[in-house]
């Protein structure tokens, strides 16, 4: 037996074992998947079409669930002031709605799964937990570029845990198809050398969590700062393609907000403040004291003394922060995407200053801090290596 042979046998259990953990996250995810509101409107949007008027649309939804869901998860889905409501009155229910249908491209992936058979409930479910799986897959596949594969099976299975990957998998939102869209974007064009396929997996992004347009321009305005100035501050073609992709996002964004009235601070009041039962007649105006407020309150829950910060976001930061300053950092092709996170997390702080529902908007993030940390880390012992 020659190295070679013993090096494929320990990286195939090492792919065996992925698989078992893989399973693992697939078992946890279906035999208790956590039921949570948003898999109300979910629904809606998955079986709505012009023939449904609203009444319709809302006793179709809620027959579905009741008769999909076993009878506990159902009454949790309708128990309480705002779920009561929305259970009882079609026209507050509708008009939730549009905060839902700005996610058109996660609406059409699960429209697409019930035409296979799943009931809209599976589908919505399915849509959580593949793209976990398939997201980890990658993280595993990207790491094993600068480590061995039982290394990166380690690091993978302290990752799940730290990012809440089996609970963003068994819960009805997009964030593990966002995170999947946005890792395999930035894969695409730094491993991969596809540009243009990274760059249409960005426009992707947007249509399954419209904030992605946040990070998508700045890494795309870095992208074509950085070209400008390579060519000398010169325009010629290569700074079409980042232009285009820049111009097609912000179209995309407005394209979706418009269509569906997307207001940041009507979802910003909804959410913080007050539930607003009818979102169509919504119309305090923007309050200054009332942002405030909410922001100091997030601050003060995330400091207070004895308080627990129920996000993993400062270690992460912290570990960027580190590594961005290592020499070897510099050439690494993710530095500046690891770079872009910071304005990235502000604005997001910004929008929506709550501690507890940090982590899963930031899920992609983590990910990319920790292969970046491989990445320079790696380049690190290589070059004391040489010096010897």
């Amino acid at each position: 037996m020659n190295i070679r042979d013993k090096l494929d046998k320990n990286q195939v259990a090492a792919i065996l074992m992925l698989a078992l953990l893989l399973l693992g996250i697939a078992v946890q995810a279906l035999r208790s998947p956590l039921y949570t509101w948003d898999l109300v409107p979910y629904v809606a949007t998955a079986i709505e079409s012009p023939d449904l008027t609203p009444r319709d649309l809302h006793t179709d939804t809620y027959s579905i669930l009741r008769e999909t869901l076993p009878g506990p998860s159902y009454d949790a889905l309708v128990s309480g002031p705002y779920a009561a409501r929305m259970a009882s009155d079609a026209g507050d229910f509708y008009s939730q709605l549009p905060q839902y249908r700005v996610k058109p491209g996660y609406i059409f992936l699960n429209r697409l799964l019930t035409t296979v058979g799943l009931t809209p409930v599976k589908s919505i479910m399915l849509m959580s937990l593949i793209p976990g799986l398939l997201m980890t897959g990658l993280l595993f596949a990207w790491l094993r570029r600068f480590l061995g594969s039982w290394s990166s099976l380690g690091l993978v299975a302290v990752f799940i845990p730290a990012a809440r990957v089996v609970d963003l998998s068994r819960i009805p939102v997009p964030d593990n198809l966002s995170t999947l869209l946005l890792l395999s974007a930035l894969y695409s064009m730094t491993v991969k050398k596809w540009r243009i396929v990274g760059y249409l997996l960005l426009l992707l992004t947007i249509t399954v969590r419209i904030n992605n347009i946040v990070f998508v321009a700045l890494l795309l305005l870095w992208q074509l700062l950085s070209a400008y100035l390579q060519n000398a501050r010169r325009l010629d073609r290569t700074l079409v393609p980042p232009a285009a992709a820049l111009a097609a996002s912000v179209i995309l964004y407005f394209l979706i907000a418009g269509i569906n009235d997307h207001d940041w601070w009507r979802l910003f009041y909804h959410t913080f403040v007050a539930s607003i039962n009818d979102l169509d007649s919504f119309s305090t105006p923007f309050s200054a004291p009332t942002y405030l407020h909410v922001l100091l309150s997030a601050i003060t829950q995330s400091v207070a003394s004895g308080g627990a910060v129920q996000t993993v976001l400062p270690g992460f930061v912290l570990i960027g922060m580190l590594v961005i300053w290592l020499p070897t950092a510099r050439g690494s092709e993710l530095a500046p995407y690891v770079a872009l996170f910071l304005p990235t997390l502000l604005v997001y702080l910004f929008m929506f200053p709550l501690v507890a529902s940090w982590d899963r908007f930031f899920t992609p993030f983590y990910a990319l801090i920790v292969v970046f940390a491989c990445d320079a880390l790696t380049s690190l012992h290589t070059a004391e290596t040489a010096r010897r």
